[in-house]
């Protein structure tokens, strides 16, 4: 893991921390879902652009990238605590929790596309990584669609 990926983990985790003593309130997990969203564009987009010719290729910026892209999907989960299904500052839907276990099945997808996306940045290739990137950014749209009001 690069150094500043284990300090944004670290300070992530330590912002959090001070508040694990005390209980989380709703609007603590709707904060953290809303920054793992943005932390998934924040890496995705990048990726994206090369896909598209629009960014220079660059194999070691797609890989970590990708990297870290799986492991804001991973942790994105840990945003779904008690009570914060009725906060007022979200577009998360009713079905994400009244469905647990579908939600849970579309991080695993999301999971195995970004495990894709990994491979593919891994193999050095512009073509390799275009057909990752579509299925990963369906995923996203998957997942937006069911859990997400407009």
């Amino acid at each position: 893991m690069r150094t500043s990926c284990k300090i944004a983990t670290t300070l992530l985790a330590a912002s959090l921390a001070g508040t694990a003593f005390a209980q989380l309130k709703p609007d603590d997990y709707v904060l953290f879902r809303k920054g793992t969203m943005q932390g998934q564009r924040y890496y995705l987009t990048p990726i994206a652009q090369m896909a598209q010719g629009k960014l220079a290729y660059n194999k070691d910026e797609a890989v970590m990238r990708a990297t870290r892209l799986r492991h804001m999907i991973e942790v994105h989960l840990d945003g779904f605590g008690p009570g914060s299904e009725g906060a007022s500052n979200t577009r998360t839907t009713a079905a994400a929790f009244s469905d647990r276990a579908k939600l849970v099945d579309a991080n695993k997808t999301a999971l195995a596309a970004a495990d894709d996306l990994v491979k593919a940045a891994q193999a050095g290739t512009v073509d390799a990584l275009k057909p990752a990137v579509g299925a990963m950014a369906k995923q996203c749209d998957s997942c937006h669609e069911s859990f997400r009001s407009r």
